[in-house]
C-alpha cells in the first residue's frame, strides 16, 4: 500500500506537473522578457512624447507672450495665467537675468519674493541650445516636476517660457499601461497554462494507465499492462510485463524459503540471534524472546541491548575479526538468570553480519549440581551407620559374641543403624517418587482440625516420652483446605514430629489455623531453641541441617523438610519458616481453601 501510495505521488508531482510547470514556465519567460521589452520600450517613448509636448507647449507659449508683448509682471501674470488653465501645466516667465516674472503657480504678491531660477538646469539648457528639459522636485511648490524651457526673444536680451508638468501624471500614464500589460501577459498565461495541461493530460493518459497498472502489481502480480503501442510508452509496458512476470516467479521462491526458514527457527528449542553487517539485530526467534523475557522490538539493536552481556558482545566482534565459529558458556543476569552455551559464526559472505545460537543449559547445570551435591550427601549420609554395622558386626565376629551384654549392645547398634538406613532410603525413595511425579495427588475438601488430631494422635507415644504437650488450637469446628488426605497427614506429622523432636522435654507444641482470604495458614510452633537467621533460607534442602551432630542423634535424615515443600507444592500450597534464636520456631502451610459447598 505505502509502494502504490509512494508511486501514485511520485508519478503526478514528478511527471504531469513537471511538464506542465515547464511548459507554463517557458510562456511566462517569453511574456515577461516581452513585457519587459514592450513597457521599456513605450517607457521611453512616452516619456520622449510627453517630453515634446512639454516644449511644444512652451514654444507656443512663447510665442504668445512675444505676440502680446507681455514683459512685465502686470501683463504677463494673467497671460500666464489663463494659458496655464488652458493647458493644465505650471507656467513661468523669467527675464533675461533669471528673475521669475510671473508664474501660474504663484500668487502675483509672492512673485516678487522668488529666488532667481537662472541657475535651474532646464534655464541652463535652454540658454546654451535654446531648449532644456529637466525632471526633479520643486523648490517652489515642494513636488516633483518635469520642466520644459524655450528662449524668447524680448527687450533686454533672452527671456526663458518655462512649462512644467507634475511627474504623478507621467507615471499613473505608465502605470496604467504596465497595466494593460499585466492583464493581457495574464491572459495569454492562463490560456496557454490551459492549452499546456490539455496537452499534458493527452500525453500523461497512457502513463496514467501504466501507473494503475503498477500500483495494481503491489498487490497482484498476475496484472497487465496490456498497452500496445509502437512508442517509448509502448515499449516500457512490455519491459513493466516482463519485469511483473520476473518479480513473481522470484517472489514465489523467496516466500517458499522464507516459510521454511521461518518455520525451522520458530520451532527450534535454541534462540537464535542474527546481525548485520553493521552490528545491529536483524532477526531473533520465538526461544530466544522467551529465554530472556523480551517483549518489545528488537530489530536495529545492538546484541547488547538486546541481551545485556559483555561476553556475548565480545562473542560477536571475535567472530567477525576471526571468521571462524567462536563458543563459550555464559552466565546470563537479570529478572531470569540464565546460564546459557552460545555460538556465534559469521555468515559466509564477507561483511554480512553473524549468527549466534543460544542454548539454555540452566536446567542441565542445576541438575548436574544437584546431582553432585546428592551423591556427595548420599554418600556421606551412609559412611556412618554402614561404617557403625560393619564395626560392631567385625566385632561380634571376633568373638563380642560370646559375651550375653556385649552381644546385645553391639546387635542393638546394628539394629539401630539398620532403622536409620531404612528410614533413609524410604525417605529417599518417597521423594523420588514426588520429584518424578509418580505420587498420586487426590485435592479434596479435608477437615484441617480433624487432621491435626489424627496425627496427634499418632506421635502421642513421642510426646510422651519426651514429656511434650501437642495442642490443637483450631478455633473453628471445621476449618476445610483443599488438600489429599494422605499429603496432608505426611505433612503435619513431619512438622509436629521435628517440633517435638527438637525441642527440649517439657515443651508445648501447638497447631493453629488462620484464614487468609482464599487460603488457610496452618502453623505448627514450638518453643525450642530456634534457629539463626542464616539457616532459614536453605532449611527445606535436601540433607542439610543446622546441626548434623543433634540430627543424626535424634534419627534425622535430611530429607523430612524436603519431602513437605514437594507435597505441599504438589498441593498448590507454599511452606515457609519463622524463627527467633532462643524463642521457638514457626512452621507454616498455606493450602486453598476449600470451596463452599
Amino acid at each position: 500500500m505505502a509502494l502504490g501510495a509512494r508511486t501514485n505521488r511520485r508519478f503526478k508531482l514528478g511527471l504531469r506537473a513537471r511538464l506542465l510547470v515547464i511548459s507554463i514556465s517557458v510562456v511566462a519567460l517569453g511574456l515577461v522578457l516581452a513585457q519587459a521589452f514592450i513597457s521599456n520600450a513605450l517607457d521611453k517613448n512616452l516619456r520622449a512624447r510627453a517630453e515634446q509636448q512639454r516644449l511644444t507647449e512652451s514654444s507656443l507659449i512663447a510665442a504668445a507672450v512675444r505676440a502680446v508683448g507681455a514683459w512685465d509682471t502686470d501683463r504677463a501674470d494673467p497671460l500666464v495665467r489663463e494659458l496655464a488653465a488652458r493647458v493644465h501645466d505650471r507656467v513661468t516667465l523669467l527675464a533675461p537675468d533669471g528673475r521669475v516674472v510671473a508664474d501660474s503657480a504663484i500668487p502675483i504678491a509672492r512673485v516678487a519674493w522668488l529666488t532667481n531660477h537662472g541657475a535651474r538646469p532646464e534655464v541652463l539648457a535652454a540658454h546654451r541650445t535654446g531648449r532644456g528639459v529637466a525632471q526633479r522636485q520643486s523648490v517652489t511648490v515642494h513636488r516633483d516636476l518635469t520642466y520644459a524651457a524655450t528662449l524668447v526673444d524680448g527687450p533686454g536680451g533672452e527671456w526663458v517660457l518655462r512649462v512644467a508638468v507634475s511627474s504623478a501624471q507621467e507615471q499613473a500614464t505608465r502605470r496604467a499601461v504596465w497595466r494593460l500589460l499585466g492583464v493581457g501577459g495574464a491572459l495569454g498565461l492562463l490560456a496557454a497554462a490551459g492549452m499546456s495541461w490539455l496537452a499534458v493530460a493527452l500525453a500523461a493518459r497512457p502513463l496514467r494507465r501504466l501507473t494503475q497498472t503498477a500500483r495494481a502489481m503491489v498487490h497482484d502480480l498476475s496484472v497487465r499492462t496490456r498497452l500496445d503501442l509502437d512508442d517509448d510508452v509502448g515499449a516500457l509496458a512490455g519491459a513493466l510485463d516482463g519485469l511483473a512476470d520476473n518479480l513473481a516467479s522470484t517472489l514465489g521462491k523467496l516466500e517458499r524459503q522464507r516459510d521454511r526458514l521461518g518455520a525451522i527457527l520458530e520451532s527450534m528449542a535454541e534462540g537464535v540471534l542474527v546481525t548485520d553487517a553493521r552490528g545491529q539485530v536483524v532477526l531473533a526467534n520465538r526461544a530466544l524472546r522467551e529465554m530472556f523475557l523480551l517483549g518489545g522490538e528488537v530489530a536495529g539493536k545492538d546484541p547488547i541491548e538486546v541481551v545485556r552481556n559483555a561476553d556475548l558482545h565480545d562473542l560477536f566482534a571475535a567472530a567477525l575479526r576471526s571468521a571462524e565459529p567462536t563458543t563459550r558458556e555464559l552466565f546470563i543476569e537479570g529478572v531470569r538468570p540464565r546460564r546459557v552455551m552460545a555460538r556465534v559464526a559469521p555468515v559466509e559472505q564477507p561483511g554480512a553480519g553473524a549468527v549466534a545460537v543460544l542454548s539454555d543449559v540452566t536446567e542441565l547445570r542445576r541438575l548436574e549440581t544437584v546431582r553432585r551435591d546428592f551423591v556427595a550427601n548420599v554418600s556421606h549420609e551412609l559412611r556412618t551407620p554402614v561404617a557403625a554395622i560393619r564395626g560392631a558386626a567385625e566385632t561380634l565376629l571376633l568373638g563380642g559374641a560370646q559375651r550375653a551384654e556385649t552381644a546385645y549392645e553391639f546387635a542393638t547398634m546394628i539394629d539401630r543403624h539398620a532403622e536409620r538406613l531404612h528410614r533413609l532410603v524410604e525417605d529417599l525413595l518417597e521423594l523420588s517418587r514426588i520429584e518424578a511425579r509418580e505420587l498420586r495427588i487426590d485435592l479434596a475438601p479435608v477437615d484441617l482440625r480433624a487432621e491435626a488430631e489424627h496425627a496427634r494422635e499418632l506421635l502421642a507415644i513421642a510426646a510422651q516420652a519426651r514429656r511434650t504437650e501437642v495442642r490443637v488450637s483450631v478455633s473453628e469446628p471445621e476449618v476445610e483446605v483443599l488438600a489429599d488426605r494422605g499429603a496432608l497427614e505426611h505433612v503435619l506429622t513431619n512438622l509436629l514430629e521435628n517440633a517435638i523432636k527438637y525441642s527440649p522435654e517439657g515443651s508445648v507444641v501447638t497447631v493453629r489455623a488462620e484464614r487468609r482470604g482464599a487460603t488457610v495458614r496452618t502453623l505448627v510452633e514450638d518453643n525450642g531453641p530456634g534457629i539463626e537467621t542464616r539457616h532459614l533460607p536453605r532449611l527445606f534442602e535436601r540433607f542439610y541441617r543446622v546441626d548434623a551432630g543433634r540430627s543424626r542423634q535424634v534419627g534425622g535424615t535430611g530429607l523430612g523438610l524436603a519431602i513437605v515443600k514437594h507435597l505441599a507444592e504438589a498441593m498448590g500450597g507454599v511452606v515457609g519458616v519463622e524463627s527467633t534464636v532462643g524463642r521457638g520456631s514457626r512452621f507454616w502451610i498455606d493450602l486453598p481453601r476449600a470451596p463452599d459447598a
